[in-house]
C-alpha cells in the first residue's frame, strides 16, 4: 500500500468522486462546462494528496496539499451553482458539502494552517457528518489506515 492511500483525507477524496458521479447526469446539456469543472476539480483533490504525499520536503507535500484543499472548495462552490440553478435535491448536496468539508479540515491540518476560520457545521448537518465520520475515520477495508486527521497529521509529520 502506497503512502497516500493510509491517509484519511485521501480516502474521504475518493469517496467524494464516487459521491460526484451521479451528479454529473444530473446537470443538464448546455452545462458542460460545469460538469467538467466538478469532473476535473474532483479528481485533481486526490491525485494532489498522493502527490503531496510523495514528496520529500515538508514545504512541497505542504503546497500540494494547499492545491488540494483549492479543489475541494472549488467542488463546494460547484455544488452551490448546482444548488442554485436547482440541478440536484438540495439534501443530495448537502451530504457532498458535508464530505468536502471533512476533506477540508484536514487538508488545512496537513498543510499546516489554522483552522479557525472554519465554519462549524449546522445542527441538521450532525447526522450526516456523523456518517461519513464512520466512513471516512475508520476506512474499514484498510486495517493500516490512521484513526483520525490528526493521527495523519503526525504520521505524515514523522516521514
Amino acid at each position: 500500500m502506497m503512502s497516500h492511500e493510509k491517509l484519511d483525507v485521501y480516502q474521504c477524496a475518493i469517496k467524494f468522486i464516487g459521491f460526484s458521479l451521479p451528479l454529473l447526469a444530473e446537470i443538464p446539456r448546455g452545462y458542460a462546462p460545469l460538469a467538467d469543472q466538478l469532473k476535473r476539480a474532483a479528481m485533481s483533490i486526490p491525485l494532489q494528496i498522493a502527490e503531496g504525499a510523495g514528496k520529500r520536503s515538508q514545504a512541497d507535500c505542504r503546497r500540494f496539499f494547499d492545491y488540494a484543499r483549492g479543489s475541494a472548495m472549488e467542488c463546494a462552490a460547484v455544488l452551490d451553482v448546482m444548488r442554485e440553478m436547482k440541478f440536484c435535491r438540495a439534501r443530495q448536496l448537502e451530504d457532498g458539502k458535508v464530505l468536502l468539508d471533512r476533506v477540508a479540515a484536514m487538508l488545512t491540518k496537513l498543510a499546516g494552517r489554522s483552522v479557525s476560520a472554519a465554519a462549524p457545521l449546522p445542527p441538521e448537518s450532525a447526522g450526516v457528518a456523523r456518517a461519513l465520520a464512520t466512513v471516512c475515520d475508520g476506512v474499514p477495508a484498510r486495517d493500516s489506515a490512521p484513526a483520525s486527521a490528526s493521527q495523519s497529521v503526525a504520521d505524515n509529520q514523522k516521514a
